[in-house]
């Protein structure tokens, strides 16, 4: 990068950042104005520095914005839930005893947790795509947990294997969970409905 880009990705950071920020870019923009050639250590440091406190900022507006969602626990061995990565779109949730689930059968295993869901929002239950592999589903997948509910949240465990019964271990990750909006509509009684190029046509009308 040249002097010139330097000083432009320094700016940008700054402008973004706060206004304290877009002040220390002005500053070094009129120290540096009069120079020429590769940018200095003390510039390109400059940017380093911009860039994190960005972040930071950035990450605090981000933490802010969040919706929250009230847990209560109900058992000594209860997790709150937790994103397996910081790119995760859901949250993991955990058994709090181990039980056996045997082939062919679905149990009903406690979480050991109760939610408060915001209205206007639910809270979806998915599978575990490693535990899918070894046939052991969500049963009712995907399974809703609506706002007003105060009880606990329980998982329907599904072993559709034929064979092989599945151990589920206290603290095991059974299922994921993420909140979701939901939408109020208003539904209208009609005598027609519009017409459309498919129309009827419904499942294997457009082929396998």
């Amino acid at each position: 990068m040249d002097h010139k880009e330097d000083m432009t990705q320094v700016r940008e950071a700054c402008n973004l950042a706060s206004p304290i920020l877009l002040q220390v870019w002005r500053d070094t923009n009129l120290i540096a104005s009069g120079g020429s050639g590769p940018a200095p250590d003390w510039l390109l440091e400059s940017v380093k520095r911009t860039r994190l406190a960005y972040e930071s900022i950035r990450d605090l507006r981000d933490r802010n914005d969040m919706t929250e969602v009230k847990i209560k626990v109900l058992h000594r061995f209860a997790q709150i839930p937790k994103l397996a990565t910081p790119g995760s779109a859901c949250f993991d949730i955990y058994a709090i005893a181990s039980e056996l689930v045997s082939s062919q059968t679905i149990n009903n295993v406690r979480t050991g947790l109760a939610f408060e869901i915001p209205v206007g929002y639910e809270l979806l239950v998915r599978p575990r795509s490693g535990l899918a592999m070894n046939q052991v589903n969500v049963a009712n997948s995907p399974g809703t947990l609506d706002s007003d509910y105060r009880g606990e949240l329980r998982i329907l465990i599904h072993n559709m294997s034929r064979h092989m019964d599945y151990t589920i271990h206290r603290g095991d990750r059974i299922a994921q969970i993420a909140i979701r909006k939901t939408e109020r509509v208003q539904f209208l009684e009609v005598d027609e409905l519009s017409e459309t190029s498919r129309g009827e046509k419904g499942m294997g009308s457009t082929g396998v």
